[in-house]
Formats: C-alpha cells, sequence, structure tokens
C-alpha cells in the first residue's frame, strides 16, 4: 500500500477524525462491530502499532487456521502479545501460549490449553459471531428435549454476546487512548509551535547561522543511521559555539574564575548570562544548571564520537541534546531580552 505523503498536521488531525467517528460507532450498541474493526485496524496501521493490528487481524479473521500475514512470524513477541489479547477477549483471563504453530496449524485446540469444551471455544472470526442471527423462540413445555436444546443454544448465544462487549470494550479502549494521545499532541504542538516562531524570529536577527545548525541537527535525527545521529550532536555542539561567539567572543583571561576562551564556549555563555540577565532567581539557575549538563553530554557524545563508537549514540541521546540545545538557546535569549 503507498500512502501519500502529507504534513504532520493534516495526517495526525485525519487520525483525530478517524478516531472521533470509531468513538461514536463503538458507542452504539446496536452497530455491527465487523465494519468498526475494520476501521479500527485502520487506525493502527496509520499508528504504527502493530500489536493491535494483529489482534484486530486475528478478531477479524479467526485464528484456526493462522492468519496467512502472520504465519511467518507466530514466535515474535508482538505476535504472542496479540493472540493473547486475543484469547482474553474469549474470556480467558489466565494464559500461557506455549506453542502458537501447534494451534495454527490445527494440531492443537485453544481448549486444550484451557481445559474447555471445543464449542465454546469461539475461536472464529467475528464476522461468523455476530452471524447468529436472532434468538430463537422458546420450545413448548411439552417438548423436554427441544427445551433443552434451546437452553444451550441461549447460554451459547450469551456467552457470544458476552465475547462480542468484550471486543467492543477492548476496541473502545484503545480508540479512546489513541484519541486522548492525538489530543493532546495537537496541544503540545501548538504551544511549542508559537514559542519555536518567538525563539526562530529573534535567532535570525541575532545568530542567523544559528538556524541553519538546527535545520542541520534536525536532519539527522531518528530514523538515521547511528553516524547520522553522531553528526546531530555535532550539529548541537556547533550551534551553540555559532551563537556563544556571536553574544560572548572568546577573549584572554578569566571571568568570574572560568577560561573563556575559544573552545570554552560554556563558560562563555554563562558569563554572558551572569552579565545580561534582566530576570534571576529559578529560572537563572535552572538555565545555568541545563547549560552545564548539555556541555557534559556533548563533550561526551563528541568523544565518542572522536573514537568511532558511534553505535554508542542512541536515538534518545540525539533527540535529547537537540531538544535541550534549543531549550537553552532560547531560554538565553528570553533571560537576557535579546532580539527587541
Amino acid at each position: 500500500m503507498v500512502r501519500v505523503a502529507m504534513p504532520m498536521e493534516s495526517f495526525r488531525l485525519e487520525m483525530r477524525s478517524l478516531a472521533w467517528d470509531l468513538l461514536d460507532g463503538l458507542e452504539d450498541e446496536g452497530a455491527s462491530l465487523t465494519p468498526l474493526l475494520g476501521k479500527t485496524k485502520r487506525l493502527t496501521v496509520l499508528m504504527d502499532d502493530e500489536v493491535n493490528d494483529l489482534w484486530l487481524t486475528l478478531e477479524l479473521q479467526g485464528c484456526v487456521p493462522l492468519p496467512e500475514r502472520i504465519q511467518g512470524r507466530r514466535n515474535q513477541p508482538n505476535t504472542k502479545v496479540a493472540f493473547s489479547k486475543f484469547v482474553r477477549t474469549r474470556g480467558y483471563r489466565e494464559i500461557t501460549v506455549q506453542d502458537i504453530d501447534d494451534v495454527g496449524d490445527g494440531r492443537l485446540e485453544i481448549g486444550q490449553l484451557v481445559g474447555r469444551p471445543r464449542e465454546k471455544i469461539l475461536s472464529v472470526a467475528l464476522s461468523i459471531l455476530e452471524a447468529l442471527g436472532p434468538e430463537p423462540s422458546p420450545p413448548s413445555a411439552l417438548s423436554p428435549l427441544l427445551h433443552d436444546a434451546h437452553v444451550k443454544q441461549v447460554l451459547y448465544r450469551q456467552e457470544v454476546k458476552q465475547i462480542l462487549a468484550r471486543i467492543r470494550r477492548e476496541a473502545h479502549e484503545y480508540v479512546l487512548s489513541v484519541y486522548r494521545a492525538l489530543r493532546f499532541a495537537a496541544f503540545e504542538d501548538s504551544v511549542f509551535e508559537k514559542y519555536r516562531a518567538v525563539v526562530d524570529g529573534k535567532l535570525a536577527a541575532i545568530c542567523p547561522e544559528a538556524l541553519e545548525k538546527i535545520a542541520a541537527a534536525y536532519e539527522r535525527l531518528p530514523g538515521k543511521s547511528e553516524e547520522e545521529r553522531s553528526q546531530a550532536a555535532l550539529e548541537c555542539r556547533r550551534l551553540l559555539y555559532s551563537f556563544a561567539n556571536v553574544v560572548y567572543p572568546a577573549r584572554s583571561g578569566k571571568i568570574n574564575g572560568h577560561v573563556v576562551d575559544d573552545q570554552s564556549w560554556v563558560n562563555r555563555l554563562r558569563a554572558f548570562l551572569d552579565a545580561n540577565a534582566t530576570a534571576g532567581g529559578s529560572s537563572l539557575d535552572l538555565t545555568r544548571g541545563t547549560l552545564e549538563r548539555l556541555g557534559t553530554q556533548l563533550d561526551h557524545l563528541n568523544s565518542l564520537s572522536s573514537k568511532g563508537v558511534h553505535s554508542r549514540i542512541s536515538e534518545d541521546d540525539a533527540v535529547r541534546v537537540f531538544v535541550h540545545s534549543y531549550i537553552v538557546l532560547g531560554d538565553i535569549i528570553m533571560l537576557c531580552g535579546l532580539g527587541q
């Protein structure tokens, strides 16, 4: 499947709209579950959620035989989690699946794993569960055999209804969690975008080169190779170095006991803060502390990179130093009233 690329905000709006529509459908107990779970499966694909995608594959296709797309990945962790979730919606709280191969190939009934009769296992697809039709009318009191058969059928249908209710509840909880996450992401983005617009505008006036370094670092963030993540950390160092050269050029001697030569960019930024901050207190202390920790972390990452140990620079490391570098720049700009 080829998905046309779209801006992140448009992509999130599409997912939020889909999640909202699904919540309406899942909260309507009269609505058929099969098409709703088909749309929920689409949401799992958009969210890149493999566990719930595999779980819904099992719900929609059944597990005996195992669906084709799961055949080659039976023993992978996500498959086992999805299979356990499928079994739980059938009403089994505790189960350890030792061999998905045997279940998928039909050599072992799920009932043998949990000690229940085959007719109560219901390892079939959701659409078959929904196709039982209306409940039959009770037979005449004069037909005890028919009456017993009717009672068994009623109990069977009640169990099916409970299964459908569990599936609906599980799907609703998943979609609701996605919707909440997307709403928070939209709020988070709007807050950060306002902050970014202010900082970028001031940086463009104070140190245009810093914006180029920000773009260069961002392009090398997650999803890239270890070497590119190493380069992202190096760009963050260059970013702060370039900014320090503009606001507090290197000089001989010491300021407050600290060397402020060319390579001592952390000391130079701290000296600039101490001399120009218009607000003191906790905000200034917090920025000083973040700056010093960031300098130590960038020195460490630079040391690893110099030794050729790129593989030790994780995605988390690269993202963390990028975010902290940007926030430190913003804090210095705001605290010192730059770019007014």
